[in-house]
């Protein structure tokens, strides 16, 4: 029964009804979650372009890496790894 009406309610009706609304709700809800998301990332954006503006020479890991075991260095990788156990 629904309210005071007295008529019977259909609950497949009344699940269809309450989706929709659910839906409409969540739509304004995932419109400022998207606003949110894109003001972090403009933010983070511009203060990835100041360290950039700040220090142009950004290594990778990578980068560095070849660096440091570069043969102009002096230490090889094989040097910095344990040795292999045989048995």
């Amino acid at each position: 029964m629904s309210g005071d009406n007295n008529i019977p309610a259909d609950p497949k009706l009344l699940m269809e009804a309450l989706v929709v609304e659910m839906k409409k709700a969540l739509e304004v809800e995932i419109v400022y979650v998207h606003q949110r998301i894109d003001e972090v990332q403009d933010r983070r954006n511009q203060r990835g372009s100041q360290r950039a503006e700040r220090n142009p020479i950004q290594r990778t890991r990578y980068e560095k890496a070849e660096i440091y075991y570069s043969r102009d260095s002096g230490v090889s990788r094989r040097s910095q790894r344990r040795p292999r156990i045989t048995r």
